[in-house]
């Protein structure tokens, strides 16, 4: 008999969280709740993007906390895993149509990964370029203090 292992959360971007109640989650619910997690990611990219090309810094540390908060969701996602990997899956008749639907999920998730990846490339970039944009501001004011006391 499978003992209870609790409850995977999903959040999505803006703070919803989705609770998957399940005595012992299988690979569908466990690729549910990556799948959640990750499209949530997505969405508070593409919002840190945006708050980022428009300078809006109060969005940007929203959605970086929400960032960190999904990404310590993907985590536990991740953690249950690698648990559940070392149990056999149990044989069932309906198996054949779940497989299906397994595989279209693990698509779905590897495309999300990749885009996420994407995502946190551009990201970086901006936020390099920010600081540059920074740095430059700071020495100009830097200058002009100087030059006023001389």
């Amino acid at each position: 008999m499978r003992e209870p292992c609790g409850k995977l959360s999903a959040s999505t971007s803006g703070g919803m969280t989705n609770q998957l109640q399940v005595s012992n989650p299988g690979p569908e619910e466990i690729l549910r709740a990556r799948l959640v997690l990750q499209l949530g990611l997505e969405a508070s990219l593409e919002k840190s993007r945006k708050a980022l090309l428009a300078l809006n810094l109060s969005e940007l540390v929203i959605e970086t906390r929400e960032q960190i908060m999904l990404s310590r969701g993907l985590a536990i996602v991740e953690a249950s895993t690698r648990n559940d990997a070392d149990k056999k899956p149990e044989r069932r008749p309906e198996r054949a149509t779940s497989d299906s639907i397994l595989a279209h999920a693990v698509v779905q998730v590897r495309a999300s990964g990749r885009r996420i990846q994407s995502a946190i490339r551009l990201q970086l970039a901006l936020l390099a370029r920010s600081r540059q944009k920074l740095r430059v501001m700071a020495n100009m004011l830097a200058w002009n203090e100087r030059f006023r006391e001389s």
